[in-house]
């Protein structure tokens, strides 16, 4: 039965940046790391309208490029220039400028797929291993750690083991750590639109009694539209108007999701 120091269970965005911001003082202490995902990353990237995004802010991107992965990112990540706030009702508006804070910019927006891609290919394979794909299906405490059983029916042990597996963790649940839910009541609609003119790296954010609404900047002239409603919602497909500019639904692609 193999040991390591670490276990991470779940190798998206969370478990990934884990393992990257621990590789290099693992490296420096002989420490070894596994990292245990049950969905194997694609080889190559290839741009999707299903894709959702993360919105990384100007301080997310200093972190990056500490670990050294920023170059890579920075190739599909959109600069937000520009950001307008408002609120429904209400004739006040807030404008934010990249230019007029000093940076280069108010944060940047990248599609997860990409950010995925550049996080386990920034992975150093001599101190962080991949059980890929593959599935906790147990996990037992143990003296010291705790005792892993993987869906091929194969164990290992850890001295430490992080849950990065999501929310609705069923390893969680085993292990019978609590959790408290407070119901929004609300779901939202997440689609990447092709708006009829230049989005110009400007984001749109505007709070409504239903909820919030946020238009941000993509590559390729593309933007992720988040829109917040009460209740369920069944199938709209969206169209932006502001005072600035009009965007119609030229090609889109939307799921509902019930936070």
């Amino acid at each position: 039965m193999s040991r390591v120091n670490l276990a991470i269970i779940g190798g998206g965005l969370v478990g990934a940046s884990l393992a990257l911001a621990l590789q290099a003082g693992a490296k420096a202490r002989g420490w070894k790391i596994v990292l245990i995902e049950p969905f194997a990353p694609g080889d190559s990237f290839q741009p999707s309208y299903d894709a959702r995004s993360s919105a990384l802010s100007f301080g997310a991107r200093q972190i990056y490029q500490r670990l050294g992965l920023w170059q890579a990112i920075s190739r599909r990540a959109e600069p937000i220039k520009q950001i307008h706030v408002s609120d429904r009702g209400r004739f006040s508006t807030a404008r934010l400028s990249a230019m007029e804070e000093g940076v280069p910019a108010l944060g940047y927006v990248v599609e997860n797929a990409w950010l995925g891609q550049c996080l386990w290919q920034g992975l150093d394979k001599d101190v962080i291993s991949w059980r890929c794909p593959a599935e906790v299906t147990r996990l037992e405490p143990l003296a010291g750690g705790y005792r892993l059983t993987l869906n091929d029916e194969t164990t290992l042990e850890c001295d430490l083991a992080v849950l990065a597996d999501g929310g609705r963790s069923g390893l969680r649940e085993q292990l019978g750590i609590g959790v408290k839910n407070r119901p929004y009541n609300q779901s939202a609609l997440i689609a990447n639109i092709t708006p009829s003119e230049a989005h110009n790296g400007m984001a749109f954010e505007r709070f409504t009694d239903d909820g919030p609404m946020a238009l941000l900047p993509l590559p390729d002239n593309r933007c992720a539209l988040i829109w917040t409603r009460q209740g369920w919602m069944h199938s709209v497909w969206p169209t932006w108007t502001s005072a600035a500019s009009s965007v119609n639904c030229r090609a889109c692609s939307a799921t509902a999701w019930e936070p």
